[in-house]
């Protein structure tokens, strides 16, 4: 008799078996918690199917005759009551997944099984008997036997399996279901361990995905049947594993797998020629979040600092040459690199970092920026702000009697309104009663336009300003310094400037941006339909430096105030671009 399985049995017989608990032990070597995977249900056939059927073509099919196979109860031949259950399990398992395979009549009988007699249940004589025992060798082993009788041959095949330990119950049904299975169906069906190497071992959520579906969170093993699978594990939800694994264990039912992890994937940092570092700002920050991603997801990092603008192209030609897979620029001035190096290398991705990258008709489809919502963190400056000036003008001696904020624009380009949005509803949101004044000076790079700026709002009565000028805003920090006010910084922690006069800054955390970028692209979740991928609070960057000295004078209320900001946008209860 052809043992083997028609190629749509086969389908059916795969998918059936996957929700029962022939086993595939994924562990992860760098550690998880346990979790019990959700299995996918199986798709239930019309209940109608038969009964929408003609009547005479129902008639017409001849019927199926399935070969039997009688199922006797695994027996416990030991004095150890617990092995009961082992006894039970063996019988269900294998029952389930015969009747599983579909290509057989399954049937149980009661009694030890004989190649003599009769089914009791079915009233006819089998094809197959499977029967089994639990039971102790000479030297005083626990074995669990499973017999496979053919009628047609007479032949009796036995399978056995050492019972290591009392607990593993589960593991050893399936190892002896796996071996009764492919005495019935043409291919490998067994148990495998798979254990990941990884050599750096990084903290996180990881979760399971076999053949597309997800398996469970969090896993140390994973139950599913052997064969040729489509496993994918996640950490925070970017894949570090992927491949096809066919599973064909040998005696040891192991099958090692090494890493995936984009060890040989290529991605470079280009930094501007004019970039200062050590100073803990933006190419300090931008540095740090590509050398985060380097080492977390294995990849193969460089970064190169430009002589010039002049020496791009050439640097740029290396790189891309080198087999580089993802280019990123960080910095506005670098947008027209960025555009120019995205048309010659079409097949090579590229992102700007803080690059306010306009979409265009000549703008390629392999070239992204990564923004920060502005807003968001114009809006928590502005929380602070409007508190202060309004409901604690008494705590600081820079503070007035009138409820009067202001701020200082470089330029009236988006990144700047959006951070001025976000801080004049940030300030009306605290109290509706506080007004807010503004300048702008048209340029980024005057400081002594900013002064003047300030001056003129101070004037007004003014007693909080927030810059939102580049290098002009330096001044702004200044003169609010000498004429006895606070301000708020922009972009960085801008402190240091003035100790005894910023607040706080509403920051971008390049850190973050860039650790984010990277996570996407690994994740092939970079927007399809626009060039900006903006991130902000609810993708988990709360944009807000500290209070530094000012932390004795901020009240709990306004903290408070921050903290339901935060979660309220985080779950998008709060839109602060409206």
């Amino acid at each position: 008799m052809n043992r083997s399985l028609s190629h749509q049995s086969r389908i059916d017989f795969h998918t059936g078996l996957r929700i029962v608990s022939i086993s595939l032990l994924v562990f992860i070597t760098f550690g998880a918690c346990v979790s019990t995977p959700d299995g996918p249900s199986s798709a239930s056939p019309e209940r109608n199917a038969e009964r929408d059927t003609p009547e005479r073509y129902v008639e017409a099919l001849p019927p199926v005759e399935k070969p039997t196979i009688a199922v006797a109860p695994v027996t416990n031949e030991t004095t150890i009551a617990d092995l009961d259950v082992l006894s039970a399990t063996l019988t269900e398992t294998i029952t389930l997944n015969l009747n599983l395979i579909g290509d057989y009549k399954i049937v149980s009988r009661n009694g030890v099984a004989d190649r003599d007699t009769d089914t009791a249940e079915a009233g006819e004589t089998p094809d197959y008997i499977v029967s089994g025992s639990v039971a102790e060798d000479t030297d005083g082993n626990l074995l669990a036997n499973i017999t496979v009788v053919t009628r047609e041959t007479g032949t009796t095949d036995t399978i056995t399996e050492p019972v290591t330990a009392l607990l593993e119950v589960f593991t050893t049904a399936d190892l002896l279901s796996g071996r009764v299975l492919r005495y019935f169906v043409d291919e490998i069906i067994t148990v495998g361990t798979i254990t990941i190497v990884d050599e750096q071992p990084v903290p996180g959520v990881y979760t399971v995905y076999v053949d597309g579906e997800l398996s469970g969170s969090t896993l140390r093993e994973l139950r599913l049947l052997t064969g040729t699978r489509a496993i994918e594990i996640r950490r925070d939800d970017v894949p570090i594993f992927y491949r096809n694994v066919v599973v064909e264990a040998d005696e040891s039912h192991t099958i090692t797998i090494n890493s995936q992890r984009y060890r040989d994937t290529k991605v470079a940092l280009v930094l501007p020629a004019d970039t200062v570092f050590g100073s803990g700002d933006f190419a300090d920050q931008v540095e740090a979040g590509f050398n985060q991603s380097v080492q977390n997801y294995s990849l193969n990092g460089s970064v190169e600092r430009l002589r010039s603008i002049d020496t791009a192209p050439g640097v740029i030609e290396r790189i891309v040459r080198s087999g580089t897979e993802l280019i990123l620029f960080p910095g506005w001035e670098m947008e027209s690199l960025l555009r120019s190096s995205a048309v010659l290398y079409p097949t090579t991705t590229f992102i700007g970092i803080d690059v306010e990258l306009y979409e265009t008709n000549d703008l390629p489809r392999n070239a992204w920026s990564v923004l920060l919502r502005e807003d968001d963190a114009g809006y928590l400056a502005g929380i602070v702000a409007g508190y202060l000036t309004k409901e604690y003008a008494g705590t600081l001696p820079q503070l007035n009697a009138a409820p009067r904020v202001g701020a200082v624009l470089g330029m009236e380009i988006p990144p700047v309104e959006r951070y001025y949005d976000g801080f004049y509803r940030g300030v009306l949101d605290s109290d509706s009663d506080v007004s807010v004044l503004s300048r702008v000076t048209n340029t980024f790079t005057d400081r002594r336009a900013g002064r003047q700026a300030a001056d003129e709002l101070i004037d007004e009565g003014v007693d909080i300003v927030f810059n939102i000028a580049g290098e002009t805003g330096i001044g702004v920090i200044q003169q609010a310094e000498r004429r006895g006010i606070l301000a708020i910084g922009v972009d960085t922690d801008q402190w240091s400037i003035a100790p005894e006069t910023v607040v706080t800054s509403a920051t971008k955390d390049y850190h973050a941006m860039t650790y984010l970028a990277i996570q996407r692209w690994l994740a092939g979740d970079l927007p399809s339909e626009t060039p900006i991928l903006s991130l902000g609070i609810v993708d988990g960057i709360t944009p807000l430096a500290p209070f530094h000295r000012f932390e004795p004078y901020i009240p709990f209320a306004i903290r408070r105030q921050l903290d339901e900001a935060v979660q309220q946008m985080r779950g998008m209860e709060i839109d602060t671009d409206d």
